[in-house]
């Protein structure tokens, strides 16, 4: 009844207090709609630039990480290399080893098949003066 005397003028209704009194809501809920959008818009790009922070970070430690291992991969292969050298001139010193050993047993059957061969020509030798 209040509402209905405000909005009359002189007895009639009046066209202006009518759209007056209708546009205070409708302003309030355009407001309030807008300030809802703008807060979702707002939390949404903060999220995004939260992740976009994180991913970045996460990239770098990534990219350390990854230096960190290359460098043990490295390290791990150059001590293998080392490893390897240190193998194989151990390996040469135990062929040096061996081939010295066939070297002094060929040295042997060598120097015993020439006292067999000056044997045999000492025995051919005696045949020969006795056969004279």
């Amino acid at each position: 009844m209040k509402m209905a005397k405000i909005l009359k003028t002189d007895g009639k209704w009046s066209v202006r207090k009518i759209v007056a009194a209708l546009m205070v809501p409708l302003m309030m809920f355009i407001i309030s709609t807008w300030y809802g959008r703008y807060s979702w818009i707002r939390d949404q790009a903060y999220k995004v630039a939260v992740n976009e922070k994180y991913i970045v970070e996460a990239k770098e430690n990534l990219q350390k990480k990854d230096k960190e291992l290359q460098k043990a991969i490295d390290d791990l292969k150059a001590e293998m290399n080392k490893k390897s050298g240190i193998l194989h001139s151990r390996a040469n010193k135990e062929t040096d080893k061996r081939e010295k050993g066939d070297e002094r047993l060929l040295n042997l059957i060598l120097d015993m098949l020439d006292n067999q061969q000056r044997n045999i020509q000492h025995q051919q030798d005696r045949l020969e003066k006795k056969a004279k």
